[in-house]
């Protein structure tokens, strides 16, 4: 079964992430073929939403044009518990949504704003994500 998880992050990752402005972050990827890098972008309304996208890092060596198939979608937590998504991807042909129950981001004193500025709270939520989809679209479950 693929796994990801966020790779330590880069000095550039670090920064407070701010509505509204396009940041990314780096995971690797696990699976039957190796390991990969690839890149988590994402945008914050400033609420509780964002959009985002996944494809293969230019970091990852041997990297060919070809590798490029990137995964778009967008996710909200309206609830404040869980992470409702969708994603689509042309290069794979596949699209889907599904709920993650209590992944939304939070904090433990509250300070919901503290924790979304924060990038690590977006490295984790780029984690589930990623597991959510690779387990179903690249995993099937067998019957």
């Amino acid at each position: 079964m693929p796994s990801s998880k966020p790779s330590t992050l880069q000095p550039e990752d670090r920064s407070t992430v701010v509505p509204e402005e396009d940041h990314t972050l780096t995971f690797e990827v696990t699976h039957a073929g190796g390991a990969e890098l690839n890149d988590f972008s994402f945008t914050w309304d400033g609420n509780c939403q964002a959009t985002w996208s996944l494809d293969i890092s230019e970091s990852t060596p041997d990297l060919s044009p070809a590798s490029s198939a990137p995964i778009y979608g967008s996710v909200t937590w309206l609830n404040g518990r869980d992470l409702v998504f969708s994603y689509y991807s042309y290069d794979c042909d596949f699209d889907g949504c599904d709920r993650i129950e209590g992944a939304a981001p939070s904090r433990r004193d509250g300070a919901i704003d503290k924790a979304l500025a924060d990038p690590r709270t977006w490295a984790e939520l780029g984690h589930a994500l990623i597991t959510a989809i690779y387990s179903e679209q690249m995993m099937p479950v067998a019957e």
